[in-house]
């Protein structure tokens, strides 16, 4: 999504003799997901902030990231298409808790939906194949 950032900010860095040139695609994709990983933390945060949810938005990215990065997910055609489908999920997700009531029957199917995730998941993807371990 920023590969061109990327692609400069590992220019730079080649160019000053911070990092070799044979470890270039390496730290350019690093820097290609961080700024990624960075733009979606701060949309999260900013999007708390304008529903008045701050603490929610946080609290979703603690148990999200973690469940994300295991579990895989959704990827759009386009990193573009993926971030505005992120963003409308995160707020629909923040204005839904308003009006949820965090009672016994909710948080049993929480945990029921935690079960089933870690059940089945992670999922192999021709991109993304699994190690036998």
């Amino acid at each position: 999504m920023f590969k061109k950032t990327a692609c400069k900010i590992t220019q730079r860095l080649c160019e000053k003799g911070i990092i070799s040139e044979s470890d270039f695609d390496l730290y350019e994709y690093g820097f290609n997901m961080g700024i990624t990983v960075l733009l979606n933390l701060i949309s999260t945060i900013v999007i708390g902030v304008i529903v008045g949810k701050v603490f929610e938005s946080i609290a979703f990215l603690v148990f999200y990231i973690p469940l994300r990065s295991y579990a895989g997910g959704y990827h759009a055609s386009t990193p573009w298409r993926c971030y505005f489908i992120s963003i409308v999920i995160i707020m629909a997700m923040l204005l839904f808790i308003g009006y949820v009531d965090l009672s016994i029957i909710y948080i049993i199917l929480l945990l029921v939906g935690m079960v089933v995730c870690f059940a089945f998941a992670p999922v192999e993807d021709k991109n993304k194949p699994l190690d036998r371990v």
